[in-house]
């Protein structure tokens, strides 16, 4: 296989070229920065895919942020994702790349659909407003991958993931989802010595999230047998904490007190968007392997070989 993978540096696709480039030693991984290869530019996508032959693509790339980012620039979410989709997914259809992975969001459900969602459950009511626009556009790429399979009988799949987090992800407050965000907060909060975190939102939503290496190994792992792979699947880790939650695992981990302040003048989000990966379990071997806790202490380790001072002595 010659294998593209797009946004190659970011949390997923870093965790994917390592994985396919150690499991497809005989093929060839290619893994473009955004220099090498701006996804916006019609034209150079194009001239990528045929100068490389590429048949296999595993589609990571997207302009993604939190919950701050989303609320602050819905137009960039909305236009950046929908060119980026048009261009790598409209031009391997057009150029008939055989094989192509998609990575949906869960936030491609509506606000209020029923726990845990299902895949047909899409398109069933309305999204949540605080993503609305990069859900749209996530639903715009999953209905090219739809398109592209059922019409054109190419092996393209959509699989929806739910919240996704890893050592190596953004940590800057305005961009980054809920675990980088609250990394972000405690490591703030033991450098200046304070002893309270502020929550936004109630801290009663609920999330789902599943570790990066975990999806990356099954992906990798089944993408020769995209073909029997259903048109959409989800793939979450198949159980949801509540915001507060997550916090009080870092707290426990970091063995620190604090005392948690919720500044409720900011929203909550979708209430609740836990995924039925029942067919990814049942029928594909689907078996993540890292719960939270062991996740996010995988995360502090990360980060404490990336600093001078160990945070348990701060």
């Amino acid at each position: 296989m010659r294998i593209l993978v797009t946004g190659a540096t970011g949390l997923l696709g870093k965790e994917i070229v390592d994985r396919a480039s150690h499991k497809f030693t005989r093929d060839i991984v290619y893994s473009p920065r955004r220099s090498e290869l701006d996804l916006l530019d019609s034209a150079a996508v194009e001239n990528y895919l045929k100068k490389n032959e590429i048949d296999t693509i595993f589609h990571c790339a997207a302009h993604v942020g939190g919950i701050q980012a989303n609320i602050l620039s819905p137009e960039t979410f909305l236009y950046n994702n929908v060119q980026i989709d048009i261009n790598l997914i409209g031009l391997a259809t057009k150029l008939r790349v055989p094989r192509l992975m998609y990575f949906g969001s869960s936030c491609m459900y509506p606000r209020l659909a029923s726990q845990p969602m299902k895949e047909i459950d899409i398109f069933t009511g309305l999204l949540e407003p605080t993503n609305q626009s990069y859900a749209i556009g996530k639903l715009v790429g999953n209905e090219m991958v739809r398109v592209a399979n059922s019409n054109l009988g190419l092996d393209y799949r959509t699989i929806i993931l739910s919240n996704i987090y890893g050592a190596v992800q953004s940590e800057d407050p305005r961009y980054s989802h809920l675990i980088g965000a609250i990394h972000n907060k405690f490591r703030l909060a033991i450098s200046t010595n304070q002893s309270e975190i502020e929550i936004w939102g109630t801290g009663a939503a609920r999330r789902e999230f599943t570790h990066v290496g975990d999806v990356a190994d099954w992906v990798v792992g089944n993408v020769s047998r995209i073909h029997s792979l259903p048109e959409t699947l989800n793939l979450g880790y198949g159980q949801d904490f509540t915001v507060l939650e997550y916090y009080k695992i870092f707290a426990s981990l970091l063995s620190k007190n604090y005392q948690f302040k919720f500044n409720t003048e900011m929203p909550d989000g979708m209430p609740a968007k836990l995924m039925d990966s029942s067919i990814a379990r049942e029928q594909f071997g689907w078996k993540p392997q890292i719960d939270p806790t062991k996740g996010i202490q995988m995360l502090l380790d990360y980060w404490d070989k990336q600093i001078s001072s160990p945070r348990r002595t701060l």
